[in-house]
């Protein structure tokens, strides 16, 4: 608890002084369902976070005020970009995004190692 406390207070005092917000949100399926485990990169900030609990949330706190790109990447499911997502100071912008389902096309290769030309050698030492 006191190490949590103290990262807090670490990184909000590389931005004391400088007004800032925070972008959070949930990604879901066309059913709702919560998708964990979706990378997530806030492009022009160069931050990026991958959504790893069960109600498909994520965060990123200390943004400066300003319009953003979120990049979003899952196995099984479309790459997306939503664009314009304004943050202001001192408040909390919040996005749902819905994720579109793709197939994910996988291709099987069998590779076979020739036994006759295996070399082994033994040195008695």
């Amino acid at each position: 608890m006191k190490l949590g406390l103290i990262c807090l207070l670490m990184c909000s005092s590389l931005y004391a002084g400088v007004p800032t917000g925070t972008l959070g949100g949930m990604v879901v399926d066309a059913e709702g369902n919560a998708l964990h485990w979706t990378r997530i990169e806030l492009l022009e900030a160069g931050r990026d976070t991958v959504v790893e609990e069960l109600f498909g949330c994520f965060i990123f706190p200390f943004v400066r005020p300003g319009d953003y790109s979120l990049a979003l990447h899952r196995l099984g499911f479309a790459e997306d970009t939503l664009r314009n997502i304004h943050v202001t100071a001192d408040s909390t912008t919040f996005v749902k995004i819905v994720m579109d389902v793709k197939p994910v096309q996988m291709e099987t290769q069998l590779v076979l190692r020739d036994k006759s030309q295996t070399k082994v050698s033994v040195t008695d030492g």
